[in-house]
């Protein structure tokens, strides 16, 4: 239960980091979280509540990547995670999240292809999304790494 924990509070905190990138990154400010709506069909008339709602969209995908992130690790293995296993399992997931989501999810959206590829998207969207994987990874091993020297 504390890997899924530490899991859900790192993935929050990435998918903060990665909310934040998405806010300033993409041409105008917020247009990246608009998108990330439009991936589950939620549309909004207001600009700046769709930017809002995004971002917060945004933050709890990370925490569900978190939980995630955190069940595979209790499944690899009981001992303490070593930060060898964390940031490549945090860059698997931030690719899984650029691939499912980012990749997949939005070209259904706009009616293309699942897997179609555009240079422009990949250049916009993968290195956020494998930043938020090293994040995810980082912040799990710390939290860990703080949580064995308190008790």
């Amino acid at each position: 239960m504390a890997a899924i924990r530490r899991g859900l509070l790192t993935g929050l905190f990435a998918g903060l980091v990665l909310a934040m990138l998405d806010a300033v990154v993409n041409g105008a400010p917020g247009n990246g979280l608009q998108e990330v709506l439009r991936w589950f069909g939620v549309t909004f008339a207001d600009a700046g509540i769709a930017r809002l709602a995004g971002f917060v969209l945004v933050i709890v995908l990370g925490g569900v990547f978190g939980i995630l992130f955190g069940l595979i690790l209790n499944r690899m293995s009981q001992e303490a995670v070593t930060i060898n296993r964390a940031i490549p399992l945090g860059l698997l997931l931030g690719f899984a999240w650029w691939l499912l989501l980012s990749q997949a999810l939005c070209n259904i959206v706009h009616r293309l292809s699942p897997f179609s590829f555009n240079f422009t998207g990949i250049l916009l969207t993968l290195p956020l999304n494998l930043l938020f994987g090293v994040v995810l990874g980082t912040a799990y091993y710390q939290l860990q790494s703080r949580s064995a020297t308190e008790i």
